[in-house]
């Protein structure tokens, strides 16, 4: 690799490093040249989503389809990502959405040109028929965008039907003996802890989980606050005790730079936060089941609290929140509307206290 790099005619750039082999010996060289200030920082998780799109662009058969997925790439996701970028990294999960939507986009791109076919001319009869192969409706934005940037008419892809019933625990008193059990097990790591007791109590995403920074966390003489959304969280005592051992915990602050975000989890490569399927076998390795600890946290958060507040503290969208009160038959529209006038103080302590011995 470094004679490669050697052999070039030009300085080192993020672009020359592309070019090669992707590799894990690439990635750490590319984190020490940013570190040492000889490449300028970047957002990797993006970076690697115009990387994609150009392998999927290549594989698209007929060059005029090609222009148009060159065009939907450009200003329907990476436009959408690159806003995202300006104000914080772009996750794994968003750069793969992206990449499925992609995917399906060329594949069926090709599916009409196998035809003899292109998008201008494509029925919603030949929609329905590929609809038997793209299965889970992944194509459906392109879709939708194709149409209204006038390279198809009067095609549709109807929503993938995927409501089943959520999985949360039989028993919804394992969700507090687990919390219990990470409180005050000293015998798991601490930053495991801490990762399963933000599942269990705030419903929170390992992909959300690895993007915290110690700013997310305010230590003071009154106590600690948790910001997940909008909304502060005051945490209760015996999680402010682990949370503020953790912030102080040598592994973390050792990944302090001041010019980079402080990851609450970082990962071995320097400015980089811990890759979540990372964090999710952490999880499962202590006998956490994410899914489970965090759907059965925010059903149960969604029964007693109003849409707007879950949006505020928990930082969800206002539209995901409505749909997990109407799944948890929340449907008291006063006392939600009472408490959306309201700070969300009172509904927060009743959900956000320690777990009942």
């Amino acid at each position: 690799m470094l004679s490669a790099l050697a052999s070039g005619s030009g300085p080192i750039s993020h672009a020359v490093l592309d070019q090669l082999t992707p590799s894990a010996a690439t990635a750490h060289l590319r984190t020490i040249l940013v570190e040492q200030a000889v490449l300028a920082p970047r957002d990797e998780g993006l970076a690697g989503l115009e990387q994609a799109v150009k392998r999927r662009i290549s594989r698209v058969h007929d060059p005029v389809d090609r222009k148009i997925l060159q065009s939907y790439a450009t200003w329907h996701h990476l436009r959408r990502l690159r806003a995202i970028a300006s104000r914080r990294r772009v996750t794994q999960d968003q750069v793969v959405y992206a990449c499925n939507a992609l995917t399906a986009a060329a594949a069926l791109l090709n599916w009409l040109h196998e035809r003899s076919q292109h998008l201008a001319t494509c029925t919603q009869d030949d929609i329905d028929e590929w609809l038997g192969i793209d299965a889970f409706s992944r194509s459906r934005g392109f879709v939708a965008w194709a149409v209204s940037r006038g390279h198809a008419k009067d095609i549709e892809i109807p929503p993938f039907n995927n409501a089943p019933v959520r999985q949360v625990f039989n028993d919804h008193d394992q969700r507090w003996a687990l919390a219990r059990q990470l409180l005050h097990d000293d015998s798991i790591a601490l930053e495991d802890r801490v990762a399963g007791l933000l599942v269990l109590l705030y419903a929170q995403r390992a992909a959300r989980i690895a993007q915290l920074t110690i700013d997310h966390i305010t230590i003071t003489d009154n106590g600690v606050e948790l910001t997940l959304g909008q909304t502060p969280i005051t945490v209760p005592a015996a999680f402010a005790d682990l949370l503020e051992a953790f912030v102080n915990d040598g592994r973390v602050s050792a990944a302090f730079r001041p010019e980079e975000n402080t990851w609450l989890y970082p990962a071995s490569r320097l400015g980089r936060p811990l890759a979540s399927r990372t964090l999710l076998q952490r999880l499962r390795a202590i006998g956490i089941q994410p899914t489970l600890g965090r759907n059965t946290a925010l059903m149960q958060m969604a029964a007693e609290m109003p849409p707007p507040v879950l949006n505020k503290l928990l930082g969800i969208s206002l539209d995901r929140a409505t749909r997990w009160t109407q799944e948890a038959g929340n449907n008291r529209p006063g006392y939600a509307a009472a408490v959306a006038r309201r700070t969300g103080v009172t509904c927060e302590s009743a959900w956000m206290g320690d777990p009942p011995p």
